[in-house]
């Protein structure tokens, strides 16, 4: 199995990064959140997080528990809701 990193230049990551900042800062914008760098970084790595994670269990992630994933996967979207809400304050 190839890394697909390694099929991807540099060039092509970067600009995929900085589109991914911008829309993601956007959405924070939309909460009435000022988009600074460490915000929007969280707030990717924290979406992706819980994409990820749903979408594996159980084939991916065999030790996590399948009944749980729905579950799961609304507290962290909760858990994600709760900062933001933080953050406007």
């Amino acid at each position: 199995t190839s890394d697909w990193s390694s099929d991807v230049c540099s060039s092509d990551l970067g600009m995929f990064r900085k589109k991914q900042a911008v829309l993601f800062g956007k959405i924070l914008e939309c909460f009435g959140i000022e988009p600074c760098k460490e915000r929007v970084d969280l707030f990717i790595n924290l979406c992706l997080t819980i994409v990820l994670i749903h979408r594996s269990v159980p084939e991916r992630l065999p030790f996590f528990v399948p009944e749980a994933a729905e579950e799961t996967t609304r507290f962290q979207i909760d858990a994600v809701v709760n900062h933001l809400e933080k953050l406007r304050a």
